[in-house]
């Protein structure tokens, strides 16, 4: 799914966000994060993620859409420390470099004591007006209507479209496997699954040769490339198995295209399904030219693999 990049986003500014625990969050260019509000175990506080482009593990923030800019100057997560008795500002000072061990100290002198073995008591002081600031626009959003059906649903919409940056809600997304309905009609996720199943089929051709030559270098050599032959084939089956999906999908939109990997995709679907029970004789030692449904079956499949290797698929 495609995401703004970190080039591109704007200080100060709330964007609605893909991310672990945040969906709106506003973003700050010291950090290159975004400040959000989080919530477990009932409990709501502000917290920062970061943009996927500054790389893993971290950068776990895909920005989707900009929705304002925020009035606030300070958008800090927190504001600094304070003491729990006195609330007033403290800072922790180190007393050993090797162990960092030290203890918590009042920034100006007060009657509040700091008998304790760490100190005084401190406290994060959370950025409250950012908090409110991303309340209000959190319930202004969860009112936006879903990109598919077009209802507003009590919780908003929880996800998004694969394709596109529409948001859908739930039930949208189980109904048409993570697509937005305008993005079924256009043939997006057929795109997107045939290139995706030609990119693994690359990896799954050349099984046996892989198999011969690791069998020449010993048991344990044969034993991981089995392995790990047989869960390229594991994902080969779940790809197989989308692309048919999002076939099917497209075929009950009833909007016909000209594109020719949608049509090959078409293509490759009825040949598969005039095969079902065929495809399994060939391991018989059945000639291919015996039979011409396994005949039309390997020649859409090789013109779906020719032509999701075009360029202009490259990015779906």
């Amino acid at each position: 799914m495609s995401y703004i990049p970190l080039k591109k986003c704007r200080h100060g500014h709330a964007y609605r966000i893909r991310s672990r625990n945040l969906w709106i969050g506003v973003f700050n260019k010291k950090t290159k994060g975004f400040v959000g509000i989080r919530e477990k175990f009932g409990d709501e506080y502000l917290f920062e993620e970061y943009h996927a482009d500054t790389g893993a593990p971290y950068g776990t923030v895909h920005p989707i859409r900009l929705i304002e800019k925020c009035p606030l100057k300070d958008i800090r997560d927190d504001l600094g420390s304070i003491c729990q008795t006195c609330k007033a500002p403290v800072k922790f000072v180190e007393e050993d470099k090797k162990t960092h061990e030290g203890k918590w100290r009042h920034v100006k002198k007060t009657n509040c004591p700091e008998d304790k073995p760490y100190g005084a008591s401190a406290m994060n002081l959370s950025n409250g007006p950012l908090f409110d600031y991303l309340e209000k626009v959190s319930k202004r959003e969860i009112k936006r209507p879903c990109h598919s059906c077009g209802k507003i649903q009590k919780h908003g919409c929880g996800s998004f479209c694969y394709t596109c940056p529409g948001e859908i809600c739930v039930d949208c997304f189980n109904k048409t496997h993570g697509y937005c309905r305008p993005c079924v009609a256009a043939g997006r996720n057929v795109m997107r699954q045939a290139v995706g199943y030609a990119k693994q089929h690359e990896k799954v051709k050349d099984h046996p040769k892989k198999l011969l030559e690791a069998d020449k270098k010993g048991p344990e050599e044969s034993k991981r490339v089995s392995n790990e032959c047989a869960f390229q084939m594991r994902v080969f089956a779940l790809c197989e198995e989308g692309l048919f999906k999002a076939v099917d999908g497209f075929e009950q939109a009833k909007k016909p295209s000209k594109d020719k990997l949608i049509l090959a995709a078409i293509r490759f679907r009825k040949a598969a399904e005039a095969n079902k029970g065929n495809i399994n004789m060939l391991s018989s030692g059945v000639s291919v030219k015996e039979d011409p449904k396994i005949v039309e079956y390997f020649d859409s499949h090789d013109m779906l693999l020719r032509v999701a290797k075009d360029k202009k698929y490259a990015k779906s």
